[in-house]
């Protein structure tokens, strides 16, 4: 994956150019890819911003695994009012899923892991504050992590989850921001395939030993570059 500033090696300028034009106009990315949770957070940690020079506004929603604000985060690249936690993990997960792992204080919010409205209200809210901080936000400022979907496909209907998912990446359109959603599944499970057709772009994850690669799949899955070195 390029870095932010686009000076990261690829074989092809499909994600280059991908990647330019989901910044100007606001964007939502699936991030798949099963048995290789190194590339995710290595992914993730490139979704979220990591050129030094530039603002950001992180948003973090945990509904699965720990608050790991901290290991996420390009070193030296954040502001105290510049993260919000959302943590929608608490209730019947795991106590380990619902303890903060980090030693940055980030404003958390609870919400009940059974109320998918709820968890849309509270990421519209902080969204809204980020704005206000911002006096109006920039293009590609405004960086939105979700880790994971598993729960939400498990514990909701299809239905709910897609009017979930389509409002979220209206409010992401809206404002010009980038979110990506971890879903550890094979590209071709029934899951993803699924839900797919809602993003802008799919980002496929593996491993071999301890190499990490990426495969994107662009324009509904009728574009996929080859696999490329994470």
């Amino acid at each position: 994956m390029p870095g932010e500033g686009g000076t990261g090696l690829t074989e092809t300028t499909a994600i280059t150019q991908a990647l330019a034009a989901l910044k100007r106009r606001g964007s939502s990315i699936l991030l798949v890819g099963s048995g290789c949770d190194s590339a995710h957070h290595h992914a993730c940690q490139r979704l979220l911003g990591d050129d030094p020079t530039a603002s950001r506004r992180r948003l973090f929603v945990f509904t699965d695994s720990p608050i790991d604000v901290d290991r996420r985060l390009p070193s030296g690249n954040w502001m105290p009012d510049s993260l919000k936690v959302i943590n929608s993990a608490v209730l019947t997960r795991s106590a380990s899923a619902a303890t903060a792992n980090t030693a940055t204080s980030v404003p958390t919010t609870t919400v009940d892991e059974r109320d998918l409205a709820g968890l849309g209200r509270a990421i519209s809210a902080d969204i809204e504050t980020f704005e206000m901080l911002s006096d109006g936000l920039d293009p590609a400022e405004l960086r939105l992590c979700v880790d994971s979907l598993v729960p939400l496909l498990a514990d909701h209907d299809d239905e709910s989850v897609f009017s979930f998912l389509h409002a979220l990446e209206g409010e992401l359109h809206r404002v010009g921001g980038m979110g990506h959603f971890h879903l550890p599944l094979a590209y071709d499970s029934e899951a993803v395939q699924l839900i797919e057709p809602l993003f802008d772009a799919v980002i496929e994850t593996r491993c071999e030993g301890d190499d990490e690669y990426q495969r994107w799949h662009l324009e509904d899955g009728s574009l996929t570059t080859d696999w490329l070195a994470l």
